[in-house]
């Protein structure tokens, strides 16, 4: 495998960077079994603010937090204005990380989440399909900006 994309890598012209090419041969060296295990390959990692206070629910052996993330992008146009473009990531959380969320999570905080990403549809009471994107975190904290 590493042979293989140590050829993709010299056809592509990185060959000239080796931190390209050593990242890429230590991926060859994990075993695909591991990315799938570990959800390497579905990961995301988000910092935003907090939409609104976390909303937790119940059961018996457990517990869900779900909150929504608004994360901004900003660039200026050919015409000089500035544009911002906000969008709202849906977030869920099980079991101790809902516990620490439960604590830590309030409308207007910065947060920093990490998870993978999870599609999902389900008929709603109209009977028509709905399309629902979450991000399963396993791991939400605090973001706190470094003082320069």
């Amino acid at each position: 495998a590493y042979i293989r994309i140590q050829m993709i890598i010299n056809r592509l012209g990185f060959s000239s960077s080796p931190n390209f090419a050593s990242s890429i041969s230590t991926i060859a060296d994990l075993n695909v079994k591991q990315f799938k295990q570990n959800s390497i390959m579905n990961t995301v990692k988000l910092i935003g603010n907090v939409g609104a206070d976390v909303n937790i629910l119940a059961f018996e052996n457990s517990k869900k937090a779900s909150f929504s993330v608004a994360t901004t992008e900003a660039y200026t146009n050919k015409e000089n204005v500035e544009v911002k473009n906000t969008a709202w990531h849906k977030v869920v959380a099980w079991g101790k990380v809902a516990d620490a969320c439960e604590e830590l999570i309030s409308k207007g905080k910065l947060v920093s989440v990490e998870g993978k990403i999870s599609y999902r549809t389900y008929k709603n009471s109209n009977d028509q399909m709905v399309n629902l994107t979450e991000i399963h975190a396993f791991k939400v904290e605090e973001y706190v900006k470094k003082q320069a």
